[in-house]
């Protein structure tokens, strides 16, 4: 087990640094789980389809309406975030590393991003009954899965970058998620919406024509 445990911490030196969060605090319990995977005759793209799979059941506990279930919804993604780093670690070590696999990654994300915000939406539309809750979800979600093609390549916004840092822009839903879990309401999960909603178009914007 050490000999492979060393192995794949070796291997994560040539890693290229992604984020705080993923690589000084995910991987520390990672390298583990990749131990465990190995003994087994699952592939590192198998474990992105199922990392994908959490990371959309995830997603769909915003649907709900009480906050608990956000704040479940964020734990859950602690797991594709653990899961999306053991896929990395496997096809490192095994060799397997390929352009599939980059591309299931993106689509994974792409996929996480556009139904957290729907599924926030809807939610939220749930909680209130007014459709404009949807509108900003649609608006949130749209604009997210844009923002790696209007951002030129080495710039990040400090905006960009503190939720990049801990991991996605989705570890942020489990502020409003807690404020309205002590406060017993959902205006602050709805406040995170509208934010989201009107501020992420304006962000593209700036992003495109800067590009």
């Amino acid at each position: 087990m050490k000999k492979v445990i060393k192995k794949i911490k070796e291997q994560l030196k040539n890693h290229k640094y992604t984020n705080f969060y993923g690589d000084y605090l995910v991987r520390k319990v990672s390298v583990y789980v990749t131990w465990l995977f190995l003994h087994t005759s699952i592939t590192a793209n198998q474990i992105s389809v199922l990392s994908t799979a959490i990371g959309v059941f995830g997603a769909l506990l915003l649907l709900a309406r009480n906050s608990i279930y956000w704040l479940l919804g964020f734990l859950i993604f602690q797991v594709f975030i653990l899961f999306d780093c053991v896929d990395g670690e496997m096809s490192r070590y095994r060799k397997t590393t390929s352009e599939l696999g980059k591309k299931l990654e993106h689509i994974a994300l792409s996929i996480l991003n556009f139904l957290l915000f729907v599924c926030a939406g809807l939610g939220m539309y749930f909680v209130f009954n007014n459709s404009l809750a949807i509108v900003l979800g649609l608006s949130a979600a749209l604009c997210k899965i844009t923002f790696p093609y209007v951002t030129s390549k080495g710039k990040i916004s400090i905006i960009a970058y503190i939720p990049k840092q801990m991991g996605g822009f989705f570890q942020t839903i489990s502020v409003p998620a807690l404020l309205d879990l002590f406060f017993k309401t959902a205006y602050f999960r709805l406040l995170y919406l509208i934010i989201c909603g009107i501020g992420f178009p304006f962000v593209v914007i700036y992003r495109y024509r800067r590009k």
